[in-house]
């Protein structure tokens, strides 16, 4: 039965990831093909990619009630603070989609993730056998943590919560006005590098790859009751 169970979910894993990643490569397309399409970002438009970042970082801190936010943040620690909080679906048959911040040590700056999670994830259990499945979704170039949540969210959220997943966004850089940077869109914050550079200036901050493959995997288990203990997944688009 136990064994049932693992390939029932592997194969929901499977069905989740492959809905993602059908999403993340049309999206990039019709992109391409719009009015404003440039093969090469210039200065000033990567400047406003950068400002829009921030916008977003300012709108999204007000998108939670108080209420929202006061009962996601009794059980986690005051490291963590979840900047916004949106249901999703209907009824208490939706799940939840939150954007939280954090203090990275493998960056050494804030960290903001997304993070989905479906009407069945119970985080009041301490049961292991209880853990939800997760799937990572690295975005790519130019992308914050919030892309994907934008453009595919309604569609990925849904089929995620009809089969358990909980989903993981992370950012695709780490950021701050002391991160090394460039003037190249290609290079720098928001880059989605996901690896731990070795030279300077990046060497201090952009540890990308022990932050996912790491420290965020032990921090989602600690303070979201085991999440993803249990089956993992990871995909995504455009990844450096």
């Amino acid at each position: 039965m136990k064994i049932s169970f693992r390939y029932q979910q592997h194969n929901a894993i499977k069905l989740v990831c492959t809905i993602l990643v059908i999403l993340g490569s049309i999206i990039p397309i019709i992109d391409a093909f719009g009015p404003n399409n440039n093969p090469t970002l210039s200065h000033t438009k990567i400047q406003q990619q950068r400002a829009n970042h921030a916008k977003n970082e300012k709108l999204h801190s007000t998108a939670a009630t108080s209420d929202d936010v006061e009962s996601s943040s009794s059980s986690l620690s005051s490291s963590l603070a979840i900047i916004s909080k949106t249901k999703v679906g209907p009824g208490s048959n939706g799940g939840y989609y939150h954007r939280i911040k954090h203090s990275s040590k493998s960056t050494g700056t804030d960290m903001t993730f997304g993070l989905f999670l479906p009407a069945s994830h119970d985080s009041s259990s301490t049961s292991s056998s209880a853990s939800t499945p997760i799937m990572f979704w690295l975005s790519g170039l130019t992308c914050d943590d919030t892309n994907f949540a934008q453009k595919a969210g309604p569609i990925a959220f849904q089929a995620a919560n009809k089969e358990g997943i909980a989903i993981v966004m992370p950012d695709s850089s780490p950021r701050g006005a002391d991160v090394a940077d460039d003037d190249s869109y290609d290079l720098g914050q928001g880059a989605g590098f996901y690896v731990d550079a070795t030279q300077e200036p990046y060497a201090k901050h952009y540890n990308m790859r022990s932050y996912v493959t790491e420290e965020l995997p032990l921090l989602l288990r600690e303070e979201f009751n085991n999440l993803g203990g249990g089956a993992k997944s990871i995909c995504g688009h455009s990844m450096g």
